[in-house]
């Protein structure tokens, strides 16, 4: 009975030892099943995520192919798709750029300017960014900062070097400009932007010999569009006093561009430069058929009128030339309509005969705008000054 029993008791444990067994073995199972469910789980969130971020690479992609194609509008929803659908910082940063860039085509620099924040914020190392925001960027100031960390991430850029001297020029920091124009030209031989900007702070420097020599270079490195420096190399040499050589490039850049109305009314104030104003008159009538609303040309023939002792058509055309400022578009060597208007009503006050005011609307003319020169309407100052002491009577 008692062997019967020990029997039964060591035959119960074997069973639970078994049972024990087993049932750690079914965890280690149900523990590989679950890694195993995981992996896949994980496997399919990344086959997911590849899928998106492919999806979001190929929005990008056509984005750009819209973009290329002037499309801007297609673009800028494709590039916001592939920033919603996108997740790496890489391509969000690509994308947010070129959003941006599609905003500064549409002339929406607020929008564009917020994306580069994003885009420098997701790669802040990025020099371009830095350098594409200070394009647009109001605030001068800013804008210099901006270029600062563009060269600070890379200092070879040249165009960077060439922005930051355009905008030290509106400043008023000429040495500065020019420090940096010469960076970029020494980096880049054929920066056109930093051979046209250094051209104009020469001649703001009085360095006439300079910057003619800026635009020859300008005109050997693409003669095609010799017309935008002939007539720039020519005003420089009216400031140098090489009056006869601004009329053979005026006459070159005519010849390159025989349509173009703006061109006459610059050769008839060099003719008014001379005295020569039937040739002048020749000049505005010519400009005047080519473009009947180009207020330089009235502001031509009415110097014109004037160097012939016919005020009252001066005066009327003086007035012509300050109508058509608020109402035509017109590419002009000034930089605003209120400056144009102040030249022009400098010589209304002179055909008025009084002086004292043409000058001081002359001398404002100069003040405001960096494009202006004193020495372009100086000959007129001094006639002024001459009449109004009786020299000139």
């Amino acid at each position: 009975m008692t062997c019967h029993i020990n029997f039964k008791l060591g035959h119960y444990r074997q069973v639970q030892r078994l049972a024990l067994r087993l049932a750690l073995l079914l965890k280690r199972v149900e523990m590989k099943i679950l890694r195993w469910s995981s992996g896949i789980v994980a496997l399919c969130l990344l086959a997911a995520r590849c899928r998106g971020q492919e999806a979001a690479e190929a929005l990008y992609d056509q984005g750009w192919q819209k973009f290329n194609s002037n499309q801007v509008d297609a673009a800028l929803l494709l590039f916001s798709q592939a920033i919603q659908t996108g997740t790496n910082p890489d391509l969000l940063g690509r994308a947010y750029e070129s959003r941006g860039q599609a905003k500064e085509r549409k002339n929406d620099d607020r929008g564009a300017i917020a994306d580069f924040n994003r885009a420098i914020q997701l790669n802040p190392a990025g020099w371009k960014l830095y350098y594409e925001r200070a394009e647009i960027e109001p605030d001068v100031a800013d804008a210099i900062i901006d270029c600062d960390l563009a060269i600070k991430f890379n200092p070879q850029a040249s165009d960077v070097y060439s922005l930051r001297a355009r905008l030290f020029a509106r400043k008023q920091w000429l040495d500065a400009a020019l420090a940096d124009f010469n960076t970029s030209i020494r980096l880049n031989p054929t920066n056109v932007s930093a051979y046209r900007g250094r051209a104009l702070a020469r001649v703001r420097s009085n360095d006439f010999d300079g910057a003619i020599a800026d635009y020859s270079v300008l005109i050997q490195i693409n003669p095609k569009y010799g017309r935008y420096y002939y007539d720039p190399r020519a005003w420089a040499k009216v400031g140098k006093g090489d009056r006869e050589g601004a009329l053979t490039d005026m006459n070159a850049a005519i010849q390159l561009d025989p349509t173009n109305s703006y061109l006459y009314s610059d050769r008839g104030w060099m003719q008014c430069d001379r005295n020569a104003f039937d040739g002048a008159l020749t000049d505005a009538a010519q400009s005047m058929k080519l473009c009947p609303t180009n207020p330089e040309a009235y502001l031509v023939r009415g110097m014109a009128r004037l160097g012939k002792n016919d005020r009252t058509g001066a005066r009327d055309d003086f007035s012509r030339a300050i109508d058509l400022t608020d109402t035509a578009v017109y590419y002009s060597a000034v930089s605003s309509k209120e400056v144009f208007r102040d030249l022009n009503q400098g010589w209304i006050d002179f055909a008025k005969g009084d002086d004292e005011a043409a000058v001081a609307s002359w001398n404002q003319a100069v003040a405001e705008s960096p494009y202006v020169f004193k020495w372009q309407i100086q000959p007129w100052i001094d006639k002024a000054r001459d009449r109004s002491t009786g020299s000139g009577r």
